[in-house]
Parts: structure tokens; C-alpha cells; sequence
């Protein structure tokens, strides 16, 4: 007996490939691989990466999965016919009520339970660049206890960008992977264009399939993710900055970048995270510099970054904030709310224990709005293994 939609040959590459992989550590690299700085420069040349039409095999595999068998497939390691059923009851959740919120408007966030600003006192979370898979990282996470969200570094107009098509950015990764197409692609009407400072939150979609580098092999049992979904600036206007020899956002971009790190952030507090899987958020195909990234989120996290505690005080510093929720919000006279301090005296502390920018450089780093690809800006700015970081830059400048 064969998995409909999957012949038994592909089923048996299957099992040989999750079998025969080499143990992955948490930064994404074969255990026992070298750490040379000369071998991490070359890493984004030697990664897996499947072509356009097995992209395309994948991503059409995952939905037929969904949308014709009902959530079923293949079992990995296990026997022709073998197979894992994706519950109904998870699979539901993409139609319920509460299942995606869009914002408008994320810098400042109201919500009915309590309210989020970035701008009241600073706390420490830990903070780790890692050459690693965001979406294993955010697995790995949950498996150490935290409530993780996930950054989908999405298109402005497309929910999945190029799914659809074979796309290979990270949108079209986690597309592939889960089924988020489910939560986002009906809803494309009223979800979309993403807002320059606003964000779409997705609810614990379900993860069925590995990482691009281990085949989209499929995992032995479900997971669930959520998400927040975030546009970067889109090929923005680069400046000449003399002063550092590198192109640079403009003044203008870079306030929207910042504020585009707040609203990420503060979709994921609004919703109870306490960790956060960030990456170069538009640092590859759409041409933001990673130095002006990297500064951005910096920034907003050692400066901005707020706990709200439970006292009578900060219900008293509170203002306005602006939400909409994308399955309620037509029937609201207006999206701005004001905050009720008397409800927040019981409301829970909101603030992330964990977040880590999952970066690994590809074939759209090493450009001319990042010549010394995407993860060295963020290891050097966050401080992460700073003496490896200089030694991978000399090397690249002999």
C-alpha cells in the first residue's frame, strides 16, 4: 500500500534521507563539521538547496496533504504505507475565530487583556545569533519550555509570496513546510497589503515537514507554531555612507525599519510569547543593508524593550493604542481603543525570557548592500562570538 500522492519509491528516499542525515547542532551544522573561519565563508555555497520544480513538487505535495487526504502522510522511518494523521482538531484551528489577527497599526498595541508599549522600562532578555533554521530553532525552544513565535519575513501583497510557484525565500520555506497557507490564503482580501507598520499574527499553525536541507523530510509527529508576519522595505533607496564605505538606508527607511522591529515585537508580547525566532529581516533579496537592520533591532530591544508589571502605575502611564482583528474589526465603529486601567490590575506579565536571529547567508548575501553577507553584521552588533566574526571579515579582505 502507497501514500496517495506519494509513491513508494519517494517514500523510501524518504526513510534513507531521515536515517542517513547527520545530527544537526542547534546552530544548523553537522556535528563534527569544521568551524573554520575560510569553511563558514564558503557554508551558503555548500547548503542543500533544492531547485525551483522540486520546490514546487514540495509545496504542491504539502497542500494536496492538507486539502485532499486530509492531513495524512507518510510515516518517516517507518514501512511502506506507514502513516502520520494530522489531527482534525489542529487542522480546524486555522478556521477559527481567533486564528490570524492583522494590525494596522503595531507599534502601539491595545488588546483586551492587557496592552503593550515599548517605551516604559527596559529588561534583558537573552539574546543569541545562530546560524541556524528559524523554524528548528523555534521547535528547539518550545522543547526547552518557552512559548516561542516565529518572524515570517513575508510579502506585502502575497500571502506566501511565491509558494505557489516555487519561490526559495523564507516566506515560500515555511509555506512549504506547514500549513500556513491555510490560515493566510483565504483571507487575502481583508489581510492584505500588510501596512508599512503593521503585521499579521497566525496562530498556532501546524508543522509537519523539515528543513530544505534535510529534503522537507516529514516530521515523525505534527507540531504547532505561530507566527507573525512582517513585509521589509522592498529594494529601498541605498545612500553612499562615505564614513563606513557601505550603502545605507535613509534616515526615513531607517525610522520605518525601527518601527517595523516594535510592531513584530510587540505582536508577539500582545499575544503572551516569551521568546522570539527574528531574523535579517529584508537583508537578502530585497536589498536592505544588515549593518542598518542589525542597528535597528539593537535599538529597539536594549533601549525600548519594556515588562509590564501588574501595579496600579502602569495603568496610569497607559494612552491609546491601535489593533484590528481581522475576523472582528468590520464590525467595530473604530480600531482605536482606549485602555481601561481598572480592568489590567490582574492582567499577566508580558516580556520574552529568549530571542534568537536565526541567520544563515544564501545566494542573495555577499551583495552590494551586504558585502559581508547577513549574519556578521548581527554577530558583531549583538556580540555574538565577536572574535570569530573578525577573523571571517579579515579573511574575506585579504
Amino acid at each position: 500500500m502507497s501514500y496517495p500522492g506519494t509513491s513508494s519509491q519517494q517514500q523510501q528516499q524518504q526513510q534513507q534521507q531521515s536515517k542517513g542525515q547527520p545530527k544537526q547542532t542547534r546552530h544548523g551544522a553537522a556535528s563534527g563539521s569544521s568551524k573554520s573561519a575560510n569553511s563558514r565563508k564558503q557554508h551558503w555555497r555548500q547548503r542543500p538547496n533544492a531547485n525551483r520544480a522540486r520546490r514546487l513538487e514540495i509545496g504542491q505535495e504539502t497542500v494536496r496533504i492538507i486539502e485532499e487526504h486530509g492531513g495524512v502522510y507518510p510515516a518517516p522511518g517507518g514501512a511502506p504505507g506507514d502513516t502520520v494523521t494530522i489531527s482534525a482538531r489542529l487542522l480546524s484551528r486555522a478556521d477559527g475565530p481567533n486564528a490570524v489577527t492583522s494590525y494596522a497599526n503595531a507599534t502601539r498595541i491595545h488588546t483586551e487583556d492587557h496592552c503593550v508599549d515599548a517605551n516604559i522600562a527596559p529588561v534583558s532578555p537573552v539574546v543569541t545569533v545562530a546560524d541556524t533554521d528559524c523554524l528548528a530553532e523555534g521547535l528547539r525552544l518550545q522543547d526547552e519550555g518557552f512559548n516561542p513565535l516565529v518572524l515570517i519575513m513575508s510579502s506585502r501583497t502575497n500571502p506566501g509570496g511565491g509558494f505557489r510557484t516555487g519561490a526559495g525565500a523564507q516566506e515560500e520555506n515555511l509555506f512549504r513546510r506547514s500549513n500556513l497557507f491555510q490560515y493566510l490564503e483565504p483571507r487575502k482580501r481583508s489581510l492584505y497589503p500588510v501596512s508599512d507598520r503593521g503585521g499579521i499574527y497566525v496562530k498556532q499553525a501546524v508543522v509537519f515537514r523539515d528543513t530544505e536541507a534535510r529534503g522537507y523530510a516529514f516530521l515523525p509527529t505534527p507540531r504547532i507554531m505561530s507566527f507573525v508576519a512582517v513585509p521589509a522595505l522592498r529594494r529601498p533607496k541605498l545612500v553612499e555612507d562615505t564614513t563606513r564605505g557601505q550603502l545605507r538606508l535613509t534616515d526615513e527607511d531607517r525610522a520605518c525599519t525601527r518601527d517595523k522591529v516594535r510592531a513584530i515585537l510587540n505582536i508577539g508580547l500582545a499575544h503572551g510569547h516569551d521568546a522570539i525566532v527574528l531574523s535579517a529581516l529584508g537583508c537578502g533579496a530585497y536589498g536592505n543593508p544588515p549593518d542598518d537592520v542589525a542597528d535597528a533591532f539593537y535599538d529597539v530591544i536594549t533601549q525600548e524593550y519594556s515588562l509590564f508589571d501588574d501595579t496600579e502605575e502602569d495603568a496610569e502611564d497607559s494612552t491609546l493604542y491601535e489593533s484590528s482583528n481581522a475576523e472582528s474589526s468590520e464590525n467595530k465603529d473604530s480600531n482605536t481603543v482606549e485602555y481601561d486601567k481598572r480592568s489590567a490590575k490582574k492582567r499577566p506579565r508580558l516580556g520574552y525570557r529568549h530571542i534568537t536571529f536565526a541567520i544563515f547567508d544564501d545566494k542573495n548575501s555577499f551583495g552590494k548592500h551586504n558585502t559581508h553577507g547577513n549574519l556578521l553584521p548581527f554577530q558583531r552588533r549583538f556580540g555574538a562570538n565577536p572574535s570569530k566574526s573578525q577573523d571571517m571579515l579579515d579573511e574575506r579582505q585579504l
